[in-house]
């Protein structure tokens, strides 16, 4: 199961030095989202605005120094912090760009006052209602990406997520959804997150009395996501 983070940095040419030493740093020392996850190293970034090997459109080569890369169960609060303790040369100039696994949109983070700030709005973000069109109603990825959402913050932040499932139980959610939220949240196969879900307090008991609802999961929705 990937939980992917795409990633951009824009530099001037006198931060390209530090720009490959913050690449090195997500391959092999960035920390992943799971705390339970010891492995370091998420992937890398690569320079996009070669003159001689970008896919830009125009007549003209890119002016710009820019690096991308897609990172694997990275800890995106970790990833945002070592960018604001890098010896950037020129600070003020760089940028990183942020769309973390179920967003839809880049997060713009540049150094300010010697610290990351992010200066793309902060709201609505994608489980606020405001985000989607008015005529149309929360989809099941929709609903299940806001879900997911909460479990990752929750345990980026190293906290216990039985709070949230109390909560999504509360609100009468589906046990399949759950567990897919589960499952994306915290970066684990469809297995490990149902057994997240059914051992919970929250769910215990209203998991034995749906016990044929999951064998039948097993066998079609929960199958088919492996």
């Amino acid at each position: 199961m990937s939980r992917v983070t795409n990633v951009m940095l824009s530099v001037t040419s006198k931060d390209r030095a530090n720009a490959e030493e913050f690449s090195k740093w997500l391959k092999e020392d960035c920390p992943r989202v799971d705390p339970r996850d010891k492995a370091t190293g998420c992937g890398d970034l690569a320079l996009i605005t070669d003159p001689e090997t970008h896919n830009w459109g125009g007549y003209k080569h890119p002016e710009c120094d820019v690096y991308a890369g897609t990172l694997n169960h990275a800890r995106v609060g970790s990833v945002i912090d070592r960018f604001g303790r890098v010896p950037w040369r020129v600070p003020s100039a760089v940028q990183l760009f942020v769309m973390d696994q179920e967003e839809f949109f880049f997060r713009v983070w540049m150094i300010r006052d010697g610290a990351p700030r992010q200066y793309a709005p902060t709201s609505p973000i994608e489980e606020d209602d405001a985000f989607w069109p008015s005529e149309e109603t929360e989809s099941t990825e929709q609903k299940r990406a806001r879900m997911a959402r909460r479990i990752a913050e929750e345990a980026t932040a190293g906290g216990e997520i039985d709070g949230i499932l109390a909560e999504f139980r509360t609100h009468n959610a589906d046990i399949i959804d759950v567990i897919f939220a589960v499952r994306t949240g915290l970066g684990v196969d469809v297995g490990a997150a149902k057994q997240v879900v059914v051992t919970s307090v929250a769910w215990r008991d209203y998991a034995d009395a749906q016990r044929q609802y999951l064998e039948w999961a097993e066998k079609t929705v929960l199958r088919d996501a492996d």
